[in-house]
């Protein structure tokens, strides 16, 4: 099989190395997936080259990427921003990270998916995952599994 789609978790903290040791958990090894998370003390700068750097190794400067980031809008978004809008149709970026989005395309690469499609299934997974439990068992449904 070809090397799947690389996954790159861009975060605060340790957030992502958190879920991704989660998704291996339950799915086991995961080859290309990475996660970088901003220390506090970390200069913009600095976390935006890193980011880079980790997105350069993951996709030889050259094939597709998902980077999947924790928080609309915050520094875990940014970052890799304007690398995505140097590399329109090869890098993209779905903000929200939750596990059910990240077993999700993880699963979804397996299958070849392409980028767009992964983006979709992420946006989906993420928006699905998200629900009132009690609420959903006093009507009668069963949280969903992913």
């Amino acid at each position: 099989m070809d090397t799947p789609t690389p996954v790159v978790l861009v975060t605060h903290g340790t957030v992502g190395e958190a879920l991704k040791a989660a998704a291996e958990d339950i799915l086991g090894p995961q080859a290309a997936l990475w996660a970088a998370g901003r220390d506090p003390e970390e200069p913009a700068a600095a976390f935006r080259n890193r980011v880079a750097a980790l997105v350069e190794e993951a996709t030889g400067g050259t094939g597709p990427a998902l980077i999947l980031a924790d928080l609309a809008g915050g520094s875990a978004s940014s970052a890799p921003l304007p690398l995505v809008q140097a590399r329109p149709g090869q890098l993209a970026l779905v903000a929200g990270l939750n596990l059910a989005m990240l077993l999700t395309v993880l699963i979804r690469r397996e299958e070849a998916a392409p980028l767009t499609e992964l983006v979709a299934a992420a946006i989906e997974a993420g928006r699905d995952s998200i629900l009132d439990v009690e609420a959903s068992l006093k009507h009668g449904q069963r949280p969903a599994r992913h």
